[in-house]
């Protein structure tokens, strides 16, 4: 999920119907396949409201931001991540202990 970007939801039409469908790209991991995943509507909706915040608080753009990768100790290149946050003066994707700490917030009786 942190590794999402804005280049990775993609459109494609259906040959039969000419209807446009979303797609999510999920770039080549360990297995080294690109993989395409179908979006459901309620997905798109999410990663559609994602996407207006980011461009609403950024005059119009996804902000491009590094992601460090702490299992591999890199810091990836510059993309649109579609998971960031500003803090201070710079914007950085959010971590995974800060997702941790956002769904702990989220579960009801737990402080």
């Amino acid at each position: 999920m942190l590794e999402l970007t804005h280049l990775a939801l993609v459109s494609y039409e259906l040959p039969d119907t000419g209807e446009i469908v979303p797609l999510l790209q999920i770039v080549p991991s360990k297995s080294n396949e690109e993989r395409l995943l179908l979006v459901s509507p309620e997905l798109a909706g999410v990663l559609a409201t994602v996407i207006s915040r980011l461009r609403g608080d950024n005059d119009g753009v996804v902000p491009f931001v590094a992601r460090y990768d702490p299992h591999e100790l890199v810091t990836g290149p510059v993309l649109p991540h579609l998971f960031q946050r500003r803090v201070g003066w710079r914007r950085d994707v959010i971590t995974t202990n800060m997702v941790y700490q956002l769904l702990n917030d989220t579960w009801p009786g737990h402080h």
